[in-house]
């Protein structure tokens, strides 16, 4: 024991204790890189409350799943841990016309960007860039899905976006 003291005493703390404690409990080194979500967060989620046993005897196992519209719009696509887990076909697919107002309002952001890199004001271009960025957020959390159970053997997903919105089923 006193040779641990002295050993302490005569070294530099840091050599005998090479991960010093934090109060959080997370290092600078090991925090993540996007503090409130993750890049692919651009997609709602559903939570699936059971298996699906599909005719080849595999199956999607319950939990969490990122939805999203393919861009041909005739699937469903359920993606898990950035994998794709499932292709649902979709049907009742309606695709909306933004308004003249909401035409407006994004060209209006996008004249101002393109007006602040023309006069070479850096930071206010940096602003109006932040701003569009910002009302882009805002559209996409208007985005949504859930999945209702509809008591006659199969799932039904809904969809909706801020330009689409589609329906797909699956079967149990």
């Amino acid at each position: 024991m006193n040779m641990d003291m002295i050993a302490v005493k005569l070294n530099n703390p840091e050599d005998l204790l090479p991960n010093p404690s934090c109060p959080s409990g997370v290092m600078d080194n090991q925090k993540t890189i996007y503090t409130h979500a993750y890049e692919s967060s651009k997609y709602p989620v559903i939570v699936l409350p059971e298996k699906i046993y599909d005719n080849t005897g595999d199956f999607l196992s319950d939990g969490y799943y990122s939805i999203a519209l393919s861009d041909d719009k005739k699937f469903l696509l359920l993606i898990q841990s950035n994998i794709l887990k499932a292709k649902i076909p979709a049907f009742d697919v309606v695709i909306a016309q933004k308004t003249q107002q909401e035409l407006e309002e994004e060209q209006e952001y996008l004249n101002k960007i393109e007006s602040e890199n023309q006069k070479k004001r850096y930071r206010k271009y940096r602003q109006a860039k932040q701003e569009y960025e910002n009302y882009k957020l805002k559209q996409q959390a208007k985005m949504r899905a859930e999945i209702l159970d509809s008591g006659q053997g199969f799932f039904i997903v809904k969809y909706n976006n801020v330009d689409v919105s589609a329906k797909g089923y699956i079967y149990k």
